[in-house]
């Protein structure tokens, strides 16, 4: 590297100033930023500059470096689409070519400015990838070729034996076995609807009823491969006579109403609900059960001996006995009022319920203090009591006081009865 500098003096008695840079660019400088400043002097020995716009030099070298690797950031399963990038720190960008190995040669794969899109693999899909950067600036040293090894993990479809649907009779034992194959560890559970019932790929059922019929599912699942799972079900039926597990009593307001009655019954194969008498009838169906309903006239026949439900299959018969009651009519034991009315009758009840307790508060002073005049307890008691037996001893002498403002009226007296009272007293 090296400057040529020169000095023109114009006619105009301006000088011209040059330099010219003499430059060998390496890759390092394919990211520096070059600039001229010009240096002169002012009046009083002041230096001052001046910066030309900035630039940067369009570099071309060889590739040094090849990267490849896999776009995906999570572990690759069956049906996922792949992405793998190969880049090259060579300028401009060399083309690059794809390969896949194969035992005994090798397959040429389409990519696209360095990048190759798999969509949907399969597991056939996995093994050792190999890009190509092809720059011909480069030496022999440089390694163009770089290899990706792609992993495409799976799970079988789930077994399960016994396959079919498995029918098992009314408090027989039934085990459902579940296996599969996958690339990576794997688990298997059992549930039913919403209840986890095995951890493992073996669910037993013992001394089975009604209530264990039904759909089961056995999940296999990856651990280590977000997503990768496979389910599979099976149904199993129970065998055996009907059970009734369901039928209510009926009420009436009167004789010659109609009734509805339900009866519910399980069993397999599925009963067949007949009533005893007959009306009209609704039959519903879901696994292993029948609900039949059934509307008829309240005769005086049904309200003494009842109704009966009978459900019936290969396996036997059960019949139950529903009773039909006249009863209190719900919709007029309880008149409606009005919502102020409501208010005022719960406010009444509330004074009636303030002056009972009143009440029973006044009789127990009542006999408390009866009692306290009973033990002697009250000598004023005793006393007004005197008086009035002396009362009663002379009845003609009845005294009663009077009282005035006036200081005769606070002190007369009345006489005897018989005995008038003179002016002065008066």
């Amino acid at each position: 590297m090296y400057m040529r500098s020169s000095v023109v003096k114009e006619s105009s008695s301006l000088y011209t100033v040059s330099n010219s840079l003499y430059l060998k660019p390496v890759k390092e400088d394919k990211d520096s930023k070059f600039h001229c400043r010009v240096e002169y002097s002012m009046p009083g020995k002041s230096v001052q500059h001046k910066d030309s716009d900035s630039f940067t030099l369009s570099l071309h070298y060889y590739t040094e470096e090849v990267t490849f690797a896999l776009v995906n950031s999570a572990p690759i399963k069956e049906g996922d689409d792949v992405t793998m990038k190969c880049e090259a720190d060579g300028n401009p960008a060399p083309d690059f070519e794809f390969n896949k190995k194969t035992s005994n040669d090798r397959i040429i794969l389409a990519g696209s400015d360095g990048v190759l899109t798999l969509k949907a693999v399969s597991r056939d899909a996995g093994g050792v990838y190999m890009c190509e950067a092809v720059d011909f600036d480069s030496p022999d040293s440089v390694q163009l070729m770089k290899e990706l090894l792609l992993t495409v993990h799976y799970l079988d479809p789930l077994t399960v034996s016994p396959s079919d649907t498995q029918l098992v009779p009314l408090g027989g034992d039934v085990e459902l076995v579940c296996t599969t194959q996958g690339s990576d560890t794997h688990s298997l559970q059992w549930s039913k609807g919403a209840d986890v019932l095995s951890q493992s790929g073996v669910l037993s059922l013992e001394r089975v009823t009604y209530e264990d019929a039904g759909v089961y599912s056995c999940l296999g699942t990856v651990p280590s491969v977000p997503g990768l799972q496979r389910e599979t079900n099976i149904s199993v039926i129970v065998t055996g006579r009907p059970e009734i597990d369901s039928a209510l009593d009926g009420v009436v307001v009167k004789e010659g109403d109609l009734v509805t009655l339900t009866c519910s019954a399980q069993g397999y194969p599925m009963p067949n609900i007949t009533w005893t008498p007959s009306g009209k009838k609704f039959v519903s169906n879901s696994v292993n059960r029948i609900t039949s309903t059934v509307t008829l006239t309240a005769t005086s026949k049904i309200l003494q001996s009842g109704v009966t439900c009978e459900a019936t299959n290969m396996h036997g018969t059960i019949t139950k006995m529903l009773r039909v009651m006249v009863g209190k009519d719900t919709s007029t034991a309880s008149p409606d009022y009005p919502s102020g009315a409501g208010k005022q009758q719960s406010g009444s009840s509330g004074v009636v319920v303030a002056i009972v307790v009143c009440v029973l508060l006044l009789l127990l002073l009542v006999a408390l203090l009866y009692c306290l005049q009973r033990k002697g307890k009250l000598p004023c008691g005793r006393q007004e009591k005197k008086e009035v037996l002396n009362a009663e001893t002379n009845t003609n002498d009845i005294v009663v006081e009077m009282k005035s403002d006036k200081a005769n009226e606070e002190a007369g007296l009345l006489e005897p009865r018989g005995k008038r009272p003179t002016a002065a007293q008066v």
